[in-house]
């Protein structure tokens, strides 16, 4: 089963996830419309990378050990397969 689309070739969460990175660069372009004394304004590509460093890495490194473990079992799966197949065939 596929999963749903918003749009086409458009996955749910990641068009859930690009709202959620234009929700964070507007929130902090307007924040960052009054200049601290002592700093220069926060440019996009900081912004960028600052929501790549507390969103998008963390969920990522969330996913990390799911996906290990998946491909982990997949193996163990394939090895044994082998194994029981090979030994079906010395055995009488």
């Amino acid at each position: 089963m596929s999963p749903p689309v918003d749009g086409p070739g458009d996955d749910v969460g990641d068009t859930s996830c690009r709202v959620a990175a234009h929700a964070f660069l507007a929130a902090a372009t307007m924040a960052s419309s009054e200049v601290p004394v002592g700093l220069i304004a926060i440019t996009v590509n900081k912004l960028r990378r600052l929501f790549q460093a507390l969103i998008i890495d963390p969920a990522r490194h969330v996913a990390d050990p799911v996906v290990r473990s998946i491909f982990r079992r997949r193996h163990q799966a394939t090895a044994e397969n082998s194994h029981y197949a090979s030994q079906a065939l010395t055995e009488p």
